[in-house]
């Protein structure tokens, strides 16, 4: 069974601070709606036994084409690929993001499961103004929670 999590047609605010509905600047137009859906499925992660490294991966469905920045955290050792912010090509509406984390014995605790290590991956709409946090909890391969609002 895929997981899904899904965030679509969200509105940006009340833009003129008199109440209102959501998204209404008051102008009488339809309010700014954006949508940011994360994939069928949440954080996947691939232990590769033989280089003591896990690959984590998601994909990311922005059907809008809105700016969006995103961002691996995370790993406690080690080395790890994709640090820092990131952010989407104008118009992008599928987003695929990988990060690598090399745990060799040592530096790393000897074990292979790392259940101390929570892996994160941020993503932030810049229209729509929401922000998802998906989690991956060790270094096993498995899959992820759906991702959460914030």
């Amino acid at each position: 069974m895929a997981l899904v999590a899904m965030i679509s047609t969200l509105s940006c605010g009340d833009k003129t601070g008199n109440g209102g509905n959501a998204g209404d600047a008051g102008d009488g137009q339809a309010p700014k709606k954006a949508a940011i859906r994360q994939g069928s499925f949440p954080i996947v992660a691939t232990f590769d036994q033989a280089q003591f490294q896990t690959m984590y991966q998601i994909n990311i469905d922005n059907p809008d084409g809105d700016n969006i920045t995103f961002r691996w955290s995370g790993p406690n050792c080690g080395t790890w690929t994709s640090q820092g912010d990131q952010t989407s090509k104008d118009g992008a509406r599928s987003i695929t993001s990988v990060m690598e984390w090399k745990h060799p014995h040592p530096p790393c605790d000897p074990t292979t499961e790392h259940k101390d290590v929570l892996v994160a991956f941020s993503i932030s709409g810049e229209s729509s103004g929401v922000t998802l946090i998906c989690t991956y909890e060790g270094a096993a391969s498995g899959q992820g929670p759906p991702c959460q609002r914030l």
